[in-house]
């Protein structure tokens, strides 16, 4: 634009999609999900949506050829525990995002140290959440769920190495925590993280339609930081804000 003889070129800049991703949306019912489905797709990731209940490599593709694996909450617990399944599960060489708490518990894949599920009415994470600075909140609100829902949370107690970045409903359960790499799990006969491992805490019931727009870059972010976690320089703490 001109002023005074003078030609300005003004350039508009926008913030980058999370990195495109090759995804494997491991649920149940493809109905439920299909609304995660279409925002993952909207984001720029192609998404492979399957069951998977007989294993990690039970579809067309070895689970292993993903760039990303994302668990939906929409699981059967029961159907993804049968003989070797979770020392695979945990096994596999992928980042992994989980909003499935009860499979996370250690009747299950051993994410945490308990089977027992805090319970409660879901809307935002705790504020101030427990690691403003980590890059999978860092700058976000607290707000997750509109309208609040019920939900199953991962109350249980972690691997000392796990860092907990945001908490639910007065800190009764953890809403994202990140499992490094090679940390081990619990009662799942003495297997690691083949990779980093994020547990993320919604509500049991509506769809990814009912989550915010805060919600949506919460997930974005943790995509991102899940594909570049080799990458990542920063050490975040795993104590209270």
């Amino acid at each position: 634009f001109p002023v005074a003889g003078f030609v300005f070129i003004v350039t508009l800049c926008r913030i980058p999609l999370a990195d495109a991703a090759d995804i494997l949306l491991v649920r149940n019912n493809p109905t439920s999900v299909q609304s995660l489905e279409d925002w993952l797709v909207s984001e720029g990731h192609a998404v492979t949506s399957e069951p998977r209940r007989d294993g990690v490599d039970d579809g067309d593709r070895a689970a292993s050829s993903f760039d990303l694996v994302i668990v939906a909450r929409e699981t059967n617990s029961g159907a993804y525990d049968e003989g070797d399944e979770p020392q695979d599960w945990n096994a596999l060489a992928v980042p992994m995002i989980s909003m499935a708490p009860h499979l996370m518990r250690n009747s299950r894949w051993g994410w945490m140290n308990g089977a027992g599920l805090g319970s409660g009415s879901l809307a935002d994470f705790d504020a101030p959440v427990v690691n403003p600075f980590h890059p999978i909140v860092s700058g976000r609100s607290t707000d997750l769920l509109d309208p609040a829902y019920a939900y199953d949370g991962a109350s249980s107690s972690l691997h000392p190495e796990t860092v907990v970045v945001a908490t639910i409903n007065n800190g009764a359960s953890h809403g994202v925590f990140v499992i490094p790499p090679g940390t081990p799990m619990y009662d799942s006969q003495g297997t690691h993280a083949g990779d980093v491992r994020i547990g993320f805490i919604r509500g049991n019931e509506g769809s990814w339609a009912n989550v915010t727009s805060n919600g949506e870059q919460i997930l974005a972010n943790m995509i991102d930081y899940a594909l570049n976690y080799s990458l990542s320089t920063a050490s975040v703490s795993n104590s209270p804000a």
